[in-house]
């Protein structure tokens, strides 16, 4: 009976799996894991009283049911550990619906988020950083989301204290090169080290150097591991130590400036942040959201993934970059695909729409539009990115209620990262997700040729794609609404001389516009990067700087 109902929880379906919890529990009332259980299932149906005594008198009948039941929130802590809350449990437990598009409860479960963040997040908050990465693809606006995000770094900053750490001083000078320190998670092969790896090769040797802080340990060390090693002065591998080791090492080390390349993101490592080891501290690249953090000084972004008048929905000072904040590994390969679509299990006739975006992405309002379009353009497939049975399922049960044959949904199975890259050439335009878009897949797309089709939002995450499309002076794939997005899909779709046109534009506009310019982009980094500095050297607060256009070369 455990096992049936860790079963019917896992596949979202609650009523029935609180009716086996109570019928073994009928027949043993003190079995502490299945009264765990009943717990998790109490939080999903939002009956918050009820799950808060079965939970705690699991605990009590076994300490260790939190490891056996949760061990994802038995890793993280004694402090986090106690202050484990029923409304915790449902944020975490909706989202793994929301990542799996079980849509069924998505409304009321943005609505509690909102709520929350209005009437006490440090009790009600998810007990993981990784909840501020959350929220970037759910139906929640600018304002709840820095207060979820303040919420989550003042969590932060009173743990980093509990561990007594002392401040730390600077010296406030200058010196013939400034020392940037960059902290990742991810200098391997992760969208993060492939954007980022020629920025450190990139940066100017005689002003500036590049101290690597990689807070993950791979055993086999492949190439972009290898040529961030190479390619930056000093590399420190700090996986084995505490948040307090590195960030004594760092002080250590004398950085000026510090710059967090993950956010609230799967591994980082936040609380070294907050122990603030470098006078300058910047948020940059992975996590395209304020932190709302007092530790975090500044955020490099560009004009319109964060407008002027979208400053309120930064707690950090905005450093806006010209074109895009994003630089691309220009070395990635685009060669003409030699495969075909059968190759791939598509239909070599019909008309290709792709989103090769992770899943968590996909939400029911851009998915029924995305049925709408292909009901309108009969002779077209939507190709989608591996996913897990039960992900799959959920996606063309979806289809099915919009009138859409379930086979029309193509899934790409996974491939090496070279062969992913060069099959985008075989899809004929790329729809975008909405609250959440595509980022470094966008710009892989783009790169292989492919056009991509988005609809502009009014928060940073949802802003991505239309940044790039700016840069490569192609508004005619930006839209403003979900009705525009959807005329403008048809009309590519049953035009083939306006998507070929398209091809060709971009073809050309990859080459004359400065977008996959890696070498210019990190030339305006370094003029953040001495802006800031010039600021704290003078004694003056952080500001927003808006960093100076060059011309393209």
């Amino acid at each position: 009976l455990y096992n049936l109902v860790d079963a019917l929880l896992g596949v979202f379906k609650y009523q029935e799996a609180l009716a086996y919890a109570d019928k073994g529990l009928a027949w043993q009332s003190n079995h502490a894991n299945l009264l765990f259980k009943k717990g998790l299932i109490l939080c999903c149906l939002e009956a918050f009283d009820e799950a808060h005594a079965c939970l705690a008198k699991a605990q009590v009948l076994d300490p260790k049911v939190l490891a056996n039941c949760l061990p994802v929130a038995a890793q993280l802590g004694p402090f986090v550990e106690a202050n484990l809350s029923p409304e915790a449990l449902y944020l975490d437990a909706m989202y793994q619906a929301q990542i799996k598009c079980f849509w069924r409860d998505r409304a009321s479960y943005t609505q509690a988020i909102e709520q929350f963040s209005q009437t006490g997040l440090s009790e009600n908050m998810n007990f993981n950083h990784e909840f501020g990465f959350s929220i970037l693809s759910l139906a929640i606006n600018a304002e709840a989301r820095l207060r979820i995000t303040q919420s989550i770094s003042e969590l932060t900053n009173d743990m980093a204290w509990l561990y007594g750490a002392p401040p730390f001083s600077y010296k406030r000078q200058n010196r013939e090169h400034l020392r940037i320190g960059y902290v990742s998670s991810d200098f391997r092969r992760h969208p993060t080290g492939l954007l980022s790896r020629q920025i450190y090769a990139m940066h100017n040797k005689q002003s500036m150097e590049v101290y690597i802080y990689s807070l993950h340990n791979d055993t086999i060390k492949e190439n972009v591991r290898l040529s961030v090693e190479r390619d930056c002065k000093v590399f420190h591998d700090v996986a084995t130590m505490t948040d307090v080791q590195i960030a004594t090492l760092i002080h250590q080390d004398e950085i000026d400036i510090l710059v967090d390349l993950n956010g609230y993101t799967a591994k980082a490592r936040t609380m070294l942040f907050s122990l603030r080891p470098a006078p300058i501290q910047v948020s940059y690249l992975a996590y395209l959201q304020s932190m709302g953090a007092d530790f975090i000084d500044y955020a490099m972004l560009d004009e319109l993934v964060c407008p002027k008048g979208y400053d309120k929905d930064w707690q950090e000072k905005i450093v806006r970059l010209p074109d895009s904040l994003y630089v691309y590994d220009t070395e990635t390969p685009n060669s003409a695909v030699e495969k075909t679509r059968s190759d791939f299990g598509l239909p070599e006739k019909a008309f290709v729409f792709c989103c090769l975006s992770a899943c968590y992405k996909i939400e029911p309002e851009i998915f029924t539009v995305w049925m709408s379009i292909l009901n309108k353009v009969p002779n077209s497939v939507l190709w989608l990115l591996s996913m897990d049975e039960l992900t799959r399922d959920n996606l063309q049960a979806q289809a099915s209620l919009n009138g859409v044959d379930k086979t029309r949904l193509i899934f790409a199975q996974s491939l090496p990262h070279k062969e992913h890259l060069l099959r985008y050439q075989l899809a004929d335009l790329f729809i975008d997700t909405y609250w959440c878009g595509a980022h470094t897949t966008a710009l892989d797309a783009l790169w292989q040729g492919l056009p991509i089709l988005c609809c502009i939002g009014k928060v940073s995450s949802s802003r991505v794609a239309a940044s790039f499309l700016t840069v490569l002076e192609m508004p005619e794939l930006i839209t403003q609404n979900f009705d525009e997005y959807e005329q403008k899909a048809v009309e590519y779709a049953t035009n083939p001389l306006l998507i070929e046109a398209l091809k060709q534009k971009l073809k050309e506009k990859k080459v004359a516009t400065p977008l996959f310019n890696t070498a210019l982009t990190v030339k305006y980094i370094e003029s953040a990067y001495q802006a800031m500095w010039q600021r704290y050297i003078c004694g003056l607060p952080p500001e927003n700087i808006d960093v100076a256009n060059l011309s393209v070369e």
